[in-house]
């Protein structure tokens, strides 16, 4: 180290001068040093960093010449001039690890740490001191960052654990934004959610301003202020030293006393969901820490908030998958019921026709074939014993195998209709109505046929005639009526099937599926078309089967 000398006074009032190399065992003076050379009347000062290296400080001397370029704090509490180390030493105090900062009137803010030794006359009496001043602002500013760093990433992190525990990120907005604005010293804040259907912003929460304030703002257009312009241009905005800085844009929040205001928009998947803002009253502008902070905290607010947006489109999505699942599978199970009652009546229908069939076969065509073989029979016993008067005999014959092949011919058409195949729809009708009006007298069925044969497929032609089959039958057996009106008209692209009767009705809901009823639905939707019913009882009955062409 250099040599030290200090300025001191002897017993006689004369100076004299003389090295202090016994120092060395006082404390070491490291390179991080400055050193001060103290007596009762003055006090030398050398510190580094720009500063004038010597100035004036004298504990004796007359205010006017003791000027003073700093303030001392420690602990938040400014030291008195009897505080400072070269002061304490000076009485013959030895000061160690004294840690205070030094504001410069240059606005130069110095973190030292003081260690003073008094220097002793030959009877121990203090005549100077030695101070030495180990400057630690790089190590405090150091230890700040780091402080704040760590605040910082708790901040974050509590934030980001408490919108990702969360159902409802929009409801702990306010409680999470009144952390972060301690944590950056603001004092408002404001969260606008953007409103799909009045294409506006609407205010979720905010906090340091007057609920009627609040209420005001409650909508604002996109477009307008600061969060409104973000809303629109989708990029952040910062306004700094807003009371010098003329702006229409900052005028809401000026008439909030903000002076430095930072909004940010919160982006889902490139789209614009609100905006998240913060101001203070206290300064004119913010750190890029602060910045960097308000974008993370809106970042980490704005995927929260898609989070939920898309687990409930998720359970959206999966209940009416389920919901869809579920009426599938009631109407699989409908389908199901419904065929094995329609296999069931099939069957049924397959045996009461075959029984009619073999009823009418028996009864009628199966008679007359009987009679005709007993006939020729008895002819031919004539016919041997010479009996037989001449042709006239076998007259009876003929007629009763007329009457065979007529009744084969009803059979045949019952069966399937071969004047549909022969002559067409329109002429099978005709002689559908008129076989049945023959069959059962008292009832009329009236015809009203406006469409063209090439207007209806064949297959559907079929279940026309069938429908038409059905119903008449269904209105001879249970209807009890006289009338029966049969439409088939035509209607843009489409064509519809109308019987309506007089008959006595019926209660659709209490009728169940009735195999007549059932198989005229089948028929027609097999075939493409919309089977209608409308009965009720004492009103008769409708029934309507539309078709496209």
């Amino acid at each position: 180290m250099n040599c030290v000398r200090a300025n001191c006074e002897s017993r006689n009032g004369q100076r004299n001068w003389r090295p202090f190399s016994m120092l060395r065992r006082h404390r070491f003076l490291s390179p991080m040093t400055r050193t001060v050379f103290t007596s009762r009347a003055t006090v030398r000062r050398t510190i580094s960093c720009g500063i004038p290296t010597v100035r004036k400080a004298s504990l004796t001397a007359p205010a006017a010449d003791k000027p003073r370029h700093f303030r001392a704090f420690k602990d938040g509490r400014e030291l008195s001039v009897d505080e400072l180390p070269a002061q304490r030493a000076a009485r013959g105090l030895s000061v160690q690890d004294f840690e205070f900062s030094l504001f410069f009137d240059d606005g130069t803010i110095r973190h030292v740490v003081g260690y003073g030794t008094p220097l002793l006359d030959d009877e121990g009496r203090p005549r100077g001191a030695v101070l030495v001043l180990v400057d630690i602002t790089d190590r405090k500013q150091g230890e700040e960052a780091v402080r704040r760093g760590e605040a910082r990433f708790k901040l974050l992190s509590d934030t980001a654990w408490r919108l990702l525990a969360t159902d409802n990120p929009q409801g702990i907005l306010n409680e999470l934004c009144r952390d972060i604005m301690g944590h950056l010293d603001c004092q408002v804040f404001f969260n606008f959610l953007v409103d799909e259907e009045a294409g506006r912003l609407r205010l979720n929460t905010c906090a340091g301003i007057p609920e009627e304030e609040a209420r005001k703002i409650e909508w604002l257009d996109i477009g307008v202020a600061v969060c409104g312009g973000v809303a629109r241009q989708g990029a952040p905005m910062v306004a700094t030293d807003i009371f010098n800085t003329p702006d229409v844009r900052t005028e809401l929040v000026k008439s909030f006393g903000v002076q430095a205001y930072a909004c940010h928009p919160l982006i889902c998947q490139d789209r614009v969901i609100g905006t998240l803002s913060f101001g203070t009253r206290t300064r004119t502008s913010f750190s890029s820490e602060d910045l960097s902070l308000m974008k993370t905290v809106a970042d980490q607010v704005a995927a929260a908030m898609e989070r939920m947006r898309l687990i409930k489109e998720l359970r959206r999505s999966r209940d009416e998958l389920e919901k869809r699942v579920q009426d599938r599978t009631e109407e699989l199970a409908k389908s199901q019921n419904r065929l094995q009652q329609l296999s069931s009546q099939l069957l049924l229908a397959q045996e009461k026709e075959r029984k009619r069939v073999a009823i009418e076969l028996h009864d009628g065509l199966l008679s007359e074939l009987a009679a005709t073989k007993y006939l020729l029979e008895g002819k031919i016993m004539l016919l041997e014993n010479g009996k037989l008067s001449g042709p006239g005999e076998f007259k009876r014959v003929v007629d009763i195998l007329a009457s065979a092949m007529k009744e084969a011919r009803r059979i045949m058409n019952n069966l399937h209709p071969s004047i549909l195949d022969e002559l067409g729809l329109i002429a099978a009708i005709n002689w559908l109505s008129r076989e049945y009006e023959k069959s059962y007298p008292p009832i009329r069925v009236q015809q009203k046929i406006v469409v063209s044969e090439q207007d209806i497929a064949y297959g559907v032609r079929v279940v026309i005639y069938r429908v038409i089959q059905e119903a008449l039958n269904n209105f001879a057996r249970h209807g009890r009526g006289d009338r029966v009106d049969l439409s088939l008209t035509k209607s843009n692209n489409t064509f519809m099937l109308l019987i309506r009767d007089n008959g006595q009705g019926f209660d659709v809901e209490k009728a169940g599926k009735g195999l007549g009823l059932e198989s005229m639905r089948e028929r027609v939707q097999i075939s493409d078309g919309e089977f209608q019913l409308e009965s009720a009882i004492g009103q008769g009955t409708t029934i309507r089967a539309i078709w496209s062409i």
